[in-house]
């Protein structure tokens, strides 16, 4: 999420997704899912030997071609589940498939999630000002929560430099969502114009984090906790630093410009790092729950089919790239969904295939200015199981 921005060079598919009507409207005004799901449901089951063995040589052949300490990498379908963990993270400890990392800007998918079931409950209106619902200091020249959700809100640039400033005041502060909204420079330059284009800027998700406390009167950790990941029964992922990972953890690498990672420190990378990007990039998990958070999210699982077909569909334009909290693309023709995620020390991408649903993630305990390759290793990994 920091340092590198995530910018996808892809063309774009959009996602016609189906869904059934009928909900009452007391489960609709729930936001859970009320649906047919869109895609079967994950298998707990493990992938056949033949088939891991496959899958693990994919992950030690695509470590060794990019010179990296290490990766885990997950995989999840309708046929079964395989997870796996090749090398060291930046202290050199082994790593596990279960180590835990910072997931970055895969967080955007719980936000946006998050949002979208606040609208179902009929607490936001996507088409609505968001400053209806958050106090901005800059002009937000009309734009929406949808416009935000989907990087079109011409907002100021996310205020990058001012955010690395702060943490490296102080690695254990704590800060609260919505902090970094009060560093943006009113005068700094705008990224777009309101409803044209799109402009990748993480300063939407730290409003849309803002949002989701003034309209829940909770934490936005509260909310994501009880709205989405207890519906989905994921343990292994943590709201950070309302909630701390538990071991195995995988410690980053530390970059000597920016030393963001704080050993000692039960959050990933620091407390003051998790703490001031939340709600566009503070959760922190492994590559094998966040694997069937994509499965269960874009299959329907978690919330209602209708929200994820507003979350995915798309325009088909080149420009379009990005639904609601989802990036959109194809690999030989065939569509996929998910979120990209990087930070100093940590890189990691969701890739969700619904045409196979199977549902890809890895994460690397490593700074994304590596420039390593990570589309080969998603669909390097998919491809073994079409």
């Amino acid at each position: 999420m920091r340092g590198t921005r995530l910018g996808l060079p892809i063309s774009v598919l959009a996602l016609v997704l189906a869904c059934s009507a009928g909900a009452s409207e007391a489960d609709q005004q729930a936001g859970g899912p009320t649906s047919a799901p869109l895609l079967p449901s994950p298998a707990s089951t493990p992938l056949p030997e033949p088939a891991a063995a496959e899958l693990e040589q994919v992950l030690e052949d695509w470590l060794a071609a990019e010179g990296l300490p290490g990766v885990t990498a997950a995989v999840v379908g309708p046929d079964g589940s395989w997870a796996g963990a090749v090398g060291v993270d930046g202290v050199g400890a082994d790593l596990v498939p279960e180590s835990a990392m910072a997931i970055a800007s895969i967080t955007k998918t719980f936000t946006a999630a998050e949002v979208m079931v606040l609208s179902a409950r009929g607490l936001v209106d996507l088409d609505a000002p968001v400053v209806d619902y958050v106090e901005l200091p800059f002009d937000a020249r009309g734009a929406t929560v949808r416009q935000l959700l989907n990087m079109s809100s011409g907002f100021p640039a996310d205020p990058l430099e001012a955010v690395n400033e702060a943490v490296l005041a102080d690695l254990e502060h704590d800060y609260a969502v919505g902090d970094e909204i009060a560093l943006v420079d009113p005068d700094a330059g705008r990224m777009g114009a309101v409803g044209y284009g799109q402009a990748y800027n993480n300063l939407n998700f730290a409003v849309l984090g803002e949002l989701i406390e003034q309209v829940t009167g909770g934490t936005y950790a509260e909310a994501v906790r009880a709205d989405l990941l207890d519906t989905a029964d994921l343990e292994r992922i943590w709201v950070q630093d309302d909630e701390t990972p538990t071991d195995p953890v995988a410690v980053g690498e530390t970059l000597p410009q920016l030393p963001v990672v704080d050993e000692d420190s039960p959050w990933i990378p620091s407390r003051a790092f998790a703490s001031l990007v939340g709600s566009e990039g503070g959760i922190a998990a492994d590559a094998p729950t966040i694997a069937r958070w994509g499965a269960l999210l874009y299959g329907g699982h978690v919330i209602d089919a209708g929200l994820v077909e507003q979350m995915t569909a798309g325009l088909q334009e080149e420009d379009d790239w990005y639904g609601l909290g989802t990036a959109r693309g194809q690999f030989d023709g065939e569509p996929w969904v998910g979120h990209q995620g990087d930070i100093v020390s940590y890189h990691g991408k969701l890739t969700v295939f619904p045409d196979t649903a199977i549902s890809v993630a890895y994460l690397v305990p490593a700074p994304a200015t590596r420039r390593f390759t990570p589309a080969l290793l998603d669909t390097d990994l998919a491809v073994h199981l079409r």
